[in-house]
């Protein structure tokens, strides 16, 4: 019996492996990654300070683009609001919200709380202070409207920078 020699099975070997990779990295599995949408890109309504300039900050002694900030205090009657549509194309388009929130290393040291709402029914209250970047993500699959509060006790506010507020499908 004759052997093949090894450089052979090498060849194959390789030329298979290559074929996989092709086959893997073009099926439809391998393409399709969540499509994301910028909150502030729906039909929105906002009270309080919403300061839609993208900026980088400093959170948690790192640097992020924040794609936008809201302000309160608490010697303003209106709490920092928005709230948006979030049913166009059609109902049920999105399936998650998801935020990546926190507060400017050189803001005050006090808390500052961030509220989320879905269909007018509170789903989030979480106290966001200086620190590492927050991260939260939201079943929004049965959701018509999505509403984001910024409250603080401290009369001099804090400002609580979105890195991400994107709706994925």
């Amino acid at each position: 019996m004759q052997s093949i020699p090894i450089k052979f099975y090498r060849r194959v070997l390789l030329t298979v492996a290559i074929s996989v990779m092709g086959i893997i990295a073009s099926s439809p599995a391998t393409l399709t990654a969540p499509t994301k949408t910028q909150l502030l890109s729906r039909k929105c309504t906002t009270s309080g300070y919403i300061g839609r300039r993208q900026r980088d900050v400093s959170i948690g002694r790192e640097v992020y683009t924040s794609q936008f900030n809201m302000i309160a205090n608490s010697n303003e009657k209106l709490r920092a609001r928005v709230a948006c549509d979030i049913t166009k194309p059609q109902p049920g388009a999105f399936k998650t919200l998801y935020l990546e929130m926190g507060v400017d290393d050189a803001d005050r040291n006090s808390d500052t709380v961030v509220t989320v709402f879905f269909n007018g029914e509170e789903v989030l209250n979480k106290a966001v202070q200086k620190g590492p970047v927050k991260k939260v993500s939201l079943d929004v699959r049965n959701v018509r409207s999505a509403t984001i509060e910024v409250w603080t006790p401290d009369r001099y506010g804090n400002s609580v920078h979105f890195v991400k507020a994107e709706l994925l499908k």
